[in-house]
């Protein structure tokens, strides 16, 4: 049994999600609160055998304390564990969290796509979306992409900076079907991408300034559309 297994009530009833909790606390309390934090008896037929507390000391000094139950954790796993979370940690101060999939994994990933009539980019969407979810980010799941912003031809040759970061939401409420997430992906991610349809605008006052330049033969037309 892993610490991402999902326990489900005897009748049948919500699934468990991880816990993770966060407290103040400070150098003078800091042992108690490990201790009292420490003492928690798991539930098995309610909850998950593991969750997360977050002491917070000050602004940047954080301690975290990972109870677990031994169903789920032994003390070999300590040492994954750790290097698991030192990874992630190290991840998310660089700003990026980063994997690559095997070629095995790829193929998979392009059939399913074909089978759903979807883009290996809706099933990624939809794989994420899950995978946070199940770890305790909720039902609606936004995630960031990149769009290009050069959907008009004259914005083609163009030098500039035209990519907008949109933001994809993904809607798990109600315990959909993998499946259906992967065919729900497309319009969920439509209303956002509209709006990447043109470079950023920049407003001053009642006029819109692009932020790029236009070749001399595509000033006039673009000009006179906006």
């Amino acid at each position: 049994m892993s610490s991402k297994t999902v326990t489900p009530s005897p009748d049948g009833g919500t699934k468990a999600r991880p816990v993770f909790l966060a407290r103040e606390s400070g150098p003078e309390r800091l042992t108690e609160d490990l201790d009292d934090a420490a003492r928690h008896v798991f539930d098995l037929a309610a909850e998950l055998p593991v969750r997360c507390w977050l002491f917070v000391l000050g602004e940047t000094d954080h301690v975290l304390l990972v109870p677990s139950h031994h169903i789920a954790v032994d003390g070999w796993s300590v040492g994954p564990l750790t290097n698991d979370l030192t990874t992630a940690y190290e991840a998310r101060c660089a700003g990026s969290l980063q994997f690559r999939l095997g070629t095995a994994v790829q193929r998979r990933l392009v059939t399913l796509a074909k089978e759903s009539r979807a883009t290996v980019f809706m099933v990624l969407q939809a794989a994420i979306a899950t995978l946070f979810s199940q770890l305790g980010a909720g039902t609606d799941i936004p995630l960031g992409s990149a769009a290009a912003g050069r959907s008009e031809e004259e914005f083609e040759d163009l030098v500039g900076f035209f990519v907008n970061t949109v933001v994809l939401r993904t809607d798990l409420s109600g315990d959909p079907t993998f499946s259906g997430l992967v065919r729900s992906a497309p319009a969920g991610d439509r209303q956002p991408l509209a709006g990447t349809a043109g470079p950023r605008a920049a407003s001053t006052g009642e006029q819109h300034w692009y932020l790029g330049t236009l070749p001399h033969g595509n000033a006039q037309r673009a000009v006179a559309r906006a």
